[in-house]
C-alpha cells in the first residue's frame, strides 16, 4: 500500500514560519503605512493613503510594526487630514475580517465574487477583470512576503517526530477492510505539497534512503519553474457550471484546474493514486472548498481505503480534527464512503511542532 502525504500551511506554521493569512496582510499594511510616513501619499491597486490637506505634515517616529498596527490605522479614523481609502472591493470584503480569516477563505471570497458579479451582467466585464488583476497583486505580494519570510527566518532542524509519521507502516486498524496483519509496510510515498515555500525538502534527503517517494509542488513553488497557482478549484460547484455559459474567459483566470494543464504535476499525480490501494496522511491542510475538484478525485478513488489527519492542538483541551472532519465530508458525494475511510480520532494524531512556538 501507498502513502499520499498533503503538506499544507499548517505543516510550515508548525516548524514556526508566520505564514498565516493574518501575518501577511499585517505585514502588507505596515509597509503600506510605513511608506506613506515617509512624507508621500501612497497608493497601489488595492489600497490609497494620502493627505486631504496637502500641507499637513504627520510623521511617526518609529516604523508600523504589527504589534502597533492597530494603533496606527486609528489615526486614519480621527484625524480628518488622514485618509485610508480601499480601492478593490475583494480587499475591501477581506480587510474586515482579516484576522479570522484563512489562506481558504480569500480564495472562497473571490469566487463568491464572482458569481455575484456573473448575475450583475451591466457591470461584470469590468469587474471580473479587476478581481483577477487584484488576486494577481495580493498573489505577487504574497510570494515577496513569503521569499523575504523563509530568508530571514533560520529553518529550524528537521523534527524527528515527522520523520517516522512519513514512514511508518500503517496499523491495520486504520482501515475499514479486515486483514489478517496488524501493520502493512508503505511501498511508496507522495508528497502533494500545496505550499510554495520549501519546507518540505529539508526531510527528503533522508526519507531518499528509506522509501522511494514523489515530491510535487502542485500550485508552484518560490524558486521553482512552475508559475505559482493560486485561486479556485471548485468546478463541481453548480455556480461555476454557468460560467461555461459566458463568453468571458476572464472567469477562468484563477481557476486552478486551467493552471494544472500547464505542467505534468496533476498528471503525475493521477497516476500514482491509479496505480495501487494508498492511505491519505494530512499534515496541515485545509480541506478547504478551494480545492475540492483535487480532494474529490483523491478521497472518492476506489484506491483510497484511509484517510488519516494528523490534527493542530490547540491546548489541551482543543484541537481542530471535528474541523478538519467537516471540511473533508464536503468532498464526498457518497457520505458513506466518507464515514468509512476517515480514521478516528482516538487512533489519529497532532501534528508535531517546534517547541519554540509551543
Amino acid at each position: 500500500m501507498n502513502r499520499l502525504i498533503l503538506i499544507g500551511n499548517g505543516f510550515d506554521l508548525a516548524h514556526g514560519f508566520k505564514t498565516n493569512f493574518k501575518d501577511f496582510i499585517d505585514d502588507y499594511l505596515c509597509d503600506c503605512l510605513n511608506n506613506f510616513y515617509k512624507g508621500k501619499d501612497y497608493q497601489d491597486p488595492l489600497v490609497k493613503i494620502y493627505r486631504e490637506n496637502k500641507t499637513y505634515i504627520h510623521t511617526i517616529s518609529d516604523p508600523v510594526t504589527p504589534l502597533n498596527l492597530e494603533e496606527n490605522l486609528s489615526y486614519f479614523k480621527k484625524l480628518a487630514n488622514l485618509k485610508f481609502q480601499i480601492n478593490s472591493e475583494l480587499f475591501e470584503t477581506i480587510y474586515l475580517k482579516y484576522e479570522k480569516l484563512k489562506w481558504v477563505d480569500l480564495e472562497m471570497e473571490f469566487f463568491d465574487q464572482l458569481i455575484r458579479w456573473k448575475k450583475n451582467e451591466s457591470a461584470w466585464k469590468h469587474t471580473v477583470s479587476k478581481a483577477n488583476s487584484d488576486l494577481d497583486y495580493l498573489k505577487d505580494r504574497l510570494l515577496e512576503y513569503l521569499s523575504r519570510n523563509t530568508r530571514t527566518l533560520q529553518y529550524h532542524e528537521p523534527l524527528d517526530k515527522f520523520k517516522t509519521l512519513f514512514t511508518e507502516n500503517i496499523n491495520t486498524n486504520e482501515l475499514s477492510s479486515t486483514v489478517e496483519e496488524k501493520t502493512i509496510s508503505v511501498d511508496s510515498l507522495y508528497f502533494l505539497n500545496f505550499n510554495y515555500t520549501p519546507t518540505i525538502e529539508q526531510y527528503l534527503h533522508e526519507i531518499r534512503s528509506k522509501k522511494p517517494f514523489q515530491h510535487s509542488y502542485i500550485h508552484g513553488s518560490l524558486s521553482g519553474n512552475i508559475k505559482p497557482v493560486f485561486g479556485y478549484g471548485d468546478e463541481i460547484n453548480k455556480e461555476y457550471k454557468e460560467f461555461e455559459d459566458q463568453r468571458n474567459n476572464e472567469l477562468f483566470k484563477h481557476i486552478k484546474s486551467f493552471h494544472y494543464s500547464l505542467n505534468e504535476e496533476y498528471f503525475n499525480l493521477i497516476r500514482f493514486i491509479d496505480s495501487q490501494e494508498y492511505q491519505v496522511s494530512i499534515f496541515g491542510h485545509s480541506c478547504g472548498l478551494s480545492d475540492r475538484t483535487m480532494l474529490n478525485q483523491i478521497f472518492e478513488h476506489p484506491n483510497c481505503k484511509s484517510i488519516k489527519i494528523f490534527f493542530h492542538k490547540i491546548s489541551p483541551t482543543e484541537n481542530d480534527f471535528l474541523e478538519k472532519i467537516y471540511d473533508i465530508y464536503r468532498h464526498f458525494g457518497n457520505k458513506g464512503e466518507a464515514r468509512k475511510k476517515i480514521v478516528p480520532f482516538k487512533m489519529s494524531s497532532p501534528m508535531p511542532q517546534n517547541p519554540i512556538i509551543l
